[in-house]
């Protein structure tokens, strides 16, 4: 069943994680009210990197932690 069919159109707020095409089509149509980018990109590739030069290059990390932005996104906004 959807928001529509249960004549709950502007009562809740939807959100939903990652910005990409499909849920920024969605965001954009009003179908979704808030994104959450968690730049799944950076947080698939930095780790490989970081082991990489450890491994590879025997470079160890700067920090202890490394920290990604999140980022949330309302159609004013994207």
């Amino acid at each position: 069943h959807t928001i529509k069919e249960h004549c709950l159109e502007g009562k809740i707020k939807i959100i939903a994680n990652d910005v990409v095409d499909e849920n920024i089509e969605k965001l954009e149509a009003g179908l979704i009210n808030f994104l959450i980018g968690q730049d799944a990109e950076t947080q698939g590739s930095e780790p490989l990197r970081l082991l990489y030069h450890m491994l590879v290059e025997e470079i160890k990390p700067k920090e202890d932690r490394y920290y990604i932005p999140v980022i949330i996104k309302t159609r004013y906004n994207i």
